[in-house]
């Protein structure tokens, strides 16, 4: 297999991605251009089915929809 053809078998969805993480988990966020907006909109979409995930980040350029605070007992930033 060459190196095009094993990139392509480790490709995911965002979705795909996010639903490794669980309750009590630790990710960061790399800061504005860095950050994956499209795993930060699927880890939203997973919310209401995560508790106290810590969301370690800087500065975000946004959309900023895992700040809501109705999103609060999902997620803790740091």
């Amino acid at each position: 297999m060459n190196w095009k053809e094993r990139y392509q078998d480790k490709l995911v969805s965002a979705d795909e991605a996010v639903s490794h993480i669980r309750s009590g988990d630790k990710i960061i966020f790399g800061d504005w251009v860095g950050e994956p907006a499209a795993l930060v909109a699927a880890l939203v979409r997973r919310a209401p089915e995560l508790r106290e995930v810590e969301i370690i980040h800087g500065m975000s350029p946004g959309p900023n929809d895992h700040l809501k605070p109705e999103l609060s007992e999902s997620f803790h930033h740091t």
